[in-house]
Formats: structure tokens, C-alpha cells, sequence
């Protein structure tokens, strides 16, 4: 018997429907590593090992509000490339997106023709970083900041990536 014989129409049907299934099973194993894992380093670390097939990018940050001093503060940095730790590095809110994702409860995109930011988009790119999204890290009680992904590569960030990461961040906010 003959192998069946799969039309385009059908392997662009296909092709979402194995990728929401791959979103759905990695947002498992995030509330499992979450439930597991009480370190916030290494929770970070966890989640982008189980992250990479699912989205692509390079690092992962968490970037919380400090009320007292009001900054935002730089917390984790998850990195596949060598990189010199920044950790604990603050800014002002109005200087950094992730204040104004913080603010605004909206993701916040970043791509190599942006001009939002200047002072932190060259920092982005002496680092080699082309793409970023950060989305709001919020709990039903507080607004804490905003996690990032970003590529050393240039490319664009979908609408269903986006959705995705923010369904992680929603997750790891309960951290």
C-alpha cells in the first residue's frame, strides 16, 4: 500500500496545530518546574531549558520594580552566550521598557529600527541583541515587572510567540 499522500493545505493545517500543541505542553512544564523549584535562579535556568523548543531566543531576564527606591530593578539573567552578569543593575522607570511595561501592562517589542529608549537600545546592540520582548510580570494582586526574551538574531516576534511568552510570564509571576 501506497504512502498517503499530504496536500499542502493539509501540512499548513498541521503545522499550528503541532505548535499550540508544544505551547500547551511546555505551559505544563512550567507550572511543574514552578511547583518544583524554589530557587529563582534556577528556576530560570530550568524554564529556558524547557522553553528553547518552543520559542527561540537567546536570554531570559526578570526585571521587578523596586517600590522603595522606585526603579526597576534587573534580578535574573538567563544567557546561551557568554555574558558578563548584570544582575542587580538599576534603572529609572522612565529610562528602560520594562518600566513601561510595568506601567502599562502591555508587552513591549524591541527590533533593530527602533529608536524608543535610545541609551538602552545602544546597550542592546554593543551586546549583540536584535530582538526583544518584554511582557508585563503581573500577579491578580500586584504589578512586580516584566520578563524579557531576546535574540541575537535579527527577527520578528510573532503575535503567538508573543501570546506565549506572556502566558509563561503569567506563570512565573505566581513564583
Amino acid at each position: 500500500m501506497a504512502d498517503p499522500v499530504v496536500s499542502p493545505v493539509e501540512i499548513a493545517q498541521i503545522e499550528p496545530l503541532a505548535q499550540s500543541r508544544r505551547q500547551l505542553e511546555a505551559l505544563l512544564e512550567v507550572s511543574e518546574a514552578i511547583a518544583q523549584q524554589r530557587d529563582l535562579p534556577a528556576l530560570f535556568h530550568e524554564l529556558a531549558e524547557r522553553l528553547h523548543w518552543v520559542v527561540e531566543f537567546d536570554f531570559l531576564t526578570l526585571v521587578l520594580h523596586d517600590p522603595v527606591r522606585n526603579v526597576m530593578r534587573l534580578h535574573i539573567l538567563e544567557s546561551r552566550v557568554p555574558t558578563e552578569k548584570v544582575a542587580g543593575r538599576e534603572t529609572p522607570i522612565e529610562g528602560h521598557p520594562a518600566g513601561w511595561v510595568w506601567q502599562s501592562q502591555q508587552p513591549f517589542v524591541v527590533r533593530d529600527e527602533d529608536t524608543r529608549y535610545p541609551v538602552f537600545l545602544q546597550h542592546l546592540r554593543d551586546a549583540g541583541v536584535h530582538s526583544l520582548a518584554m511582557v508585563p510580570l503581573t500577579t491578580a494582586q500586584r504589578r512586580l515587572g516584566a520578563m524579557g526574551f531576546g535574540t541575537l538574531q535579527p527577527q520578528k516576534i510573532t503575535d503567538t510567540e508573543l501570546t506565549f511568552m506572556q502566558r509563561v510570564a503569567s506563570q512565573v509571576a505566581v513564583a
